[in-house]
């Protein structure tokens, strides 16, 4: 067995380990595809996890926030009210989630302007200020 070939079975020996792998290394492949990150080769600590928080956080909340589009008096109760902790976890969720998505166009925007392009689908958005996407002007 080839060397590398080796390490690569002894990292996926373990179902967490390949879960892990398999999470990073798709979260990344979309992050490089979206915002042209550098593919990234571990995953704790890194923006390819904070990445993946937020989209999990992002569907923990669309799937318990569709009482709200139900019942629409529910956006008028105060985050305090006994009950009501769900509207300060979606706070929580949204400011994460803006957070993790801020960093990745800055970063984006830094690239360009160091003239560092990667062809990502955030610089084809960035490169068109009208507001006119890739696909419109296909």
């Amino acid at each position: 067995m080839h060397p590398s070939s080796f390490g690569l079975f002894s990292h996926l020996n373990r179902l967490q380990n390949l879960y892990e792998h398999t999470k990073r290394a798709l979260v990344s492949l979309l992050l490089h595809i979206v915002y042209g990150q550098p593919r990234c080769h571990t995953y704790r600590g890194t923006i390819v996890e904070r990445a993946y928080e937020a989209a999990t956080r992002i569907g923990q909340v669309a799937h318990n926030g569709s009482a709200v589009d139900a019942f629409p008096f529910l956006d008028y109760i105060p985050a305090g009210w006994p009950g009501a902790r769900w509207k300060t976890r979606v706070d929580e969720y949204r400011n994460f989630r803006n957070d993790v998505y801020d960093f990745l166009l800055r970063s984006t925007q830094k690239s360009m302007e160091s003239r560092i392009r990667t062809g990502s689908f955030a610089e084809s958005v960035l490169d068109r200020p009208d507001g006119r996407s890739w696909l419109e002007l296909s």
